[in-house]
């Protein structure tokens, strides 16, 4: 196995835009044992969905 195929194994990365990245964010614990069941494909989706509020843009 030569170096192109060891780079090559494995999921490819994202470009750094399109990249999660760790975020905090303060939940009560009813609050956060209902997102974690919910999911994080959920959150991106309501996310996605959500309308800005007039002027918040």
């Amino acid at each position: 196995m030569d170096e192109d195929e060891k780079r090559s194994r494995g999921r490819p990365k994202l470009p750094d835009h399109e990249r999660a990245k760790p975020r905090t964010v303060g939940l009560n614990d009813a609050r956060w044992e209902k997102l974690k069941r919910l999911g994080r494909e959920w959150l991106e989706r309501a996310i996605d969905r959500a309308k800005e509020p007039e002027g918040r843009q």
